[in-house]
């Protein structure tokens, strides 16, 4: 009996087929081969500012959603910074609430998406990304946002100067691979180059303060410095750090610069150091004189 029937479907498909072939309904039967598959929209562009005080960041998002909504799973999601699909640099789905849309289309389904432009494309550039739906085996352009120039630039501190090791951090979020990026840092005094050091040591507050970056921990430096012979005179200089934004290759300084006294032997003092030292020199000399004395 099961055979039978089998072969009595097949017949009956073949009949159903013949007849809309010959009234001509192959035409719609083409079209919805060719039609949309999905609907949606690129709303824009949106910078996020992270409660937590981090830095700000740039989103793509929007909504996707199946033609008549005949389909409730999740949609992939591609990005490209071209027209024809071809230089793909991103990937996202479907998954976000969006009200708005839900109530216009009479949906519960989270159509919304949201695609977080890398770090590499903040490098003071236009960028053109293009939206498109993924079916699997072709992909609908659903739309295109354009991305105005912005640089998030470099971040950085001299931080300060214990003994004759310089101290701090550097970090250029616009870089292509920003957790493996080392920015060299250059140390001057009295506006003369003196050494360079790399920005390469683990500082986990650097980490902890670009979380959406993944920066990573390794972008300070600490460094002991040999002073130059020109500097140790006895008197007060001035200590600088400047580092190179490796995207636009501009020498910029870091934040904070430092006093010092330097004296006939390279040491660095600061000016609490220096009245210690001088106020115990001070006191061993007068110890010494008692001694003699007595």
């Amino acid at each position: 009996m099961k055979t039978l029937l089998n072969h009595t479907y097949t017949k009956y498909l073949a009949i159903i087929l013949g007849a809309l072939l010959s009234v001509g309904l192959v035409t719609m039967v083409t079209f919805a081969e060719t039609a949309d598959e999905f609907m949606g929209s690129v709303d824009g562009i949106h910078v996020v500012n992270p409660s937590n005080a981090g830095t700000s960041y740039a989103v793509v998002n929007g909504w996707i959603a199946h033609t008549f909504l005949a389909d409730g799973g999740e949609i992939a999601v591609r990005i490209s910074t071209d027209e024809a699909g071809e230089n793909l640099v991103g990937v996202t789905k479907t998954g976000i609430a969006r009200q708005d849309v839900m109530s216009a289309l009479g949906t519960d389904l989270y159509v919304g998406y949201g695609w977080r432009i890398p770090a590499s494309y903040h490098n003071g550039q236009a960028h053109a990304f293009y939206v498109w739906a993924d079916s699997g085996s072709s992909l609908q352009l659903i739309g295109s946002a354009m991305m105005e120039p912005s640089d998030n630039g470099l971040h950085g501190s001299f931080d300060g100067i214990t003994g004759n090791t310089v101290a701090g951090w550097a970090v250029d979020l616009d870089g292509e691979r920003v957790t493996m990026q080392y920015l060299p840092v250059m140390i001057f005094i009295d506006g003369q180059y003196v050494t360079t050091t790399m920005a390469d040591k683990s500082r986990m507050d650097v980490e902890n303060a670009y979380p959406e970056w993944g920066a990573g921990r390794f972008h300070g430096f600490h460094e002991e410095i040999n002073v130059p012979s020109d500097f140790r005179n006895n008197d007060w200089h001035v200590v600088e750090a400047f580092t190179v934004e490796t995207t636009e290759g501009q020498v910029r300084q870091l934040a904070g610069s430092h006093w010092r006294y330097i004296d006939q032997d390279g040491l660095m003092w600061t000016q609490t150091a220096l009245e210690t030292a001088q106020a115990d020199a001070q006191l061993r000399e007068e110890s010494e004189l008692d001694t003699i004395q007595f």
